[in-house]
């Protein structure tokens, strides 16, 4: 069956190499070439490497064949050709084809160049010989290199499909990625002192290192060719390993998902070496590395809401253990991320990173969690249910440490000094406090000036004429200014004094007394 699937792989790279020259892997005739007609090579990753040649002779004039293949920084290997095993098409060409096996010790290096050669001796003593070289990768994808997040990370991942031509687009979305990790990378770096050196290479799920044929076995499988390749995955690890890159797999494609991947490897295995040897939780490792990931976890939230009203939140001791069979895996979840931001509520941000760093000299976790919050461990459940209930707890869900600085105020009658807030991890998140013991006065109307229009006071600006509204006062009967002369009320007594005098002199005239 593979004798069959290697003679239909072949006969299908024969008639494309002589239909189209971009099957052949160097179009520039070489001077030694003579009657090598095609010559090609496939990476079946992480398996091995096909390479084939094709000779202008047939089968019967070619006495042998010789392939040399030299990885880069790797000792060079020498294969003479067993021409029975080899030939796979004759007539009037020779095709030839071997599998080079990937070796677990001393494999190629990633991204590094193989150099090969073919010599090929005739019947009657003419040698015919070829020399080239590729890049070692996997072709299932084009690939974005070692880029650069800050000092101490690097990542390589998947660019989509492979392209003949040696550019390759940039992702859309990288910029936002790259910032996104390396903040991850500062704060850790501020809270730690030090990080790890992390080179890493990204396979998404479309992307698996070995596949499943039908017979359940692992495979390798060829990108231009129906071959298969038995596929053993210690053969990919030591690749990994001796190109000095840590394979990361990731479920999805998407640049967010490798990004919350990338953010989660690194936080989780750069506390694991402050970590050796301590008891510390598992929802504290799961909740703290979701803490720093730049990713909002509002999502996470409704879980945790409904077990509190129905209360049925998980034990401590419970949350202590990864979650295992039977356990709600999402309550699990959302309850190590809920602890985590609640610590982060009572003592601050710094006071969080500064519990991770006391959990790794203290004698127990519960020692680091009393020294650091001022409370005792085993009422650290109780007290978290209650700040559910709170609209703190539901804002708590959409925080991240790399928001602006907003200090919130310490629920306490007594004065205390804090510290001015920076744009640094030192902020707290806006949480509301909850008094409890006392209750306080119901708090009285304030004097704060409020945006309700008053009159202006007067002032000494003169204004111009017609600017303001006078008010016309009411006229009264008592007032004690002099009153001023009528020219009409002094006519109008004039006529009556005239008028009386008239009636009076009429009046003696009529009623005189006759003589």
């Amino acid at each position: 069956m593979m004798i069959f699937k290697l003679a239909l792989g072949f006969i299908i790279l024969v008639f494309g190499a002589l239909t189209s020259v971009q099957a052949q892997s160097s179009p520039t005739a070489q001077p030694e070439q003579n009657n090598i007609r095609v010559w090609e090579q496939e990476i079946v990753f992480p398996s091995a490497i096909r390479f084939s040649v094709t000779l202008g002779l047939p089968p019967q004039d070619v006495r042998e064949v010789t392939l040399t293949i030299q990885p880069d920084t790797r000792p060079a290997i020498t294969i003479p050709m067993n021409l029975a095993e080899t030939i796979i098409i004759g007539g009037e060409v020779t095709g030839i084809e071997y599998i080079w096996a990937i070796p677990t010790e001393n494999p190629p290096l990633l991204f590094r160049d193989i150099s090969f050669a073919w010599e090929a001796v005739s019947i009657d003593g003419q040698t015919a010989q070829v020399e080239d070289r590729f890049m070692f990768s996997d072709e299932r994808a084009s690939w974005l290199r070692d880029v650069g997040i800050s000092d101490t990370l690097t990542v390589t991942i998947p660019n989509g499909a492979p392209t003949i031509t040696t550019a390759t687009a940039i992702r859309v979305g990288i910029s936002e990625f790259k910032t996104n990790l390396k903040q991850v990378m500062n704060l850790l770096t501020t809270n730690l002192g030090s990080v790890p050196d992390f080179s890493l290479i990204v396979y998404d799920n479309s992307l698996p290192i070995c596949s499943e044929n039908a017979e359940g076995e692992l495979v390798a499988l060829g990108f231009n060719m129906p071959l298969e390749v038995a596929c053993d995955p210690t053969v990919a690890n030591a690749i990994f390993a001796d190109s000095q890159y840590i394979l990361l797999q990731v479920r999805s494609a998407s640049l967010s998902a490798i990004e919350n991947a990338i953010s989660d490897y690194v936080v989780s295995k750069s506390h694991e070496q402050i970590w050796t040897g301590r008891d510390i939780p598992a929802w504290f490792k799961v909740g703290l590395t979701q803490f720093y990931s730049p990713a909002l976890k509002t999502e996470l939230g409704a879980p945790l809401f409904t077990a509190a009203r129905t209360n049925s939140l998980l034990p401590l001791d419970v949350m202590s253990q990864s979650a295992g069979e039977g356990t709600n895996t999402d309550l699990w979840q959302s309850e190590s991320y809920g602890l985590v931001v609640y610590i982060a509520s009572q003592v601050g941000i710094d006071g969080l990173f500064r519990l991770a760093n006391n959990a790794a000299s203290a004698e127990t976790f519960a020692e680091a969690y009393t020294n650091t919050v001022g409370k005792s461990y085993n009422a650290l459940l109780d007290s978290f249910e209650r700040w559910l209930f709170t609209d703190s707890a539901i804002s708590a869900f959409a925080f991240t440490p790399y928001q602006a600085a907003t200090p919130s105020p310490t629920p306490s009658r007594t004065m205390t000094s804090t510290r001015t807030p920076l744009p640094t991890s030192t902020f707290t998140p806006t949480l509301t406090p909850t008094v409890t013991g006392a209750h306080t006065r119901t708090p009285l109307p304030s004097r704060t000036p409020t945006n309700t229009p008053t009159t202006a006071p007067a002032t000494n600006t003169p204004r111009p004429a017609g600017s303001l509204n006078t008010h016309t006062p009411t006229p009264t009967t008592n007032t004690l200014a002099n009153p001023t002369a009528n020219p009409n009320l002094t006519i109008g007594i004039v006529i009556l004094v005239v008028g009386a005098i008239l009636v009076l002199g009429t009046a003696i005239v009529l009623f005189r007394p006759k003589r």
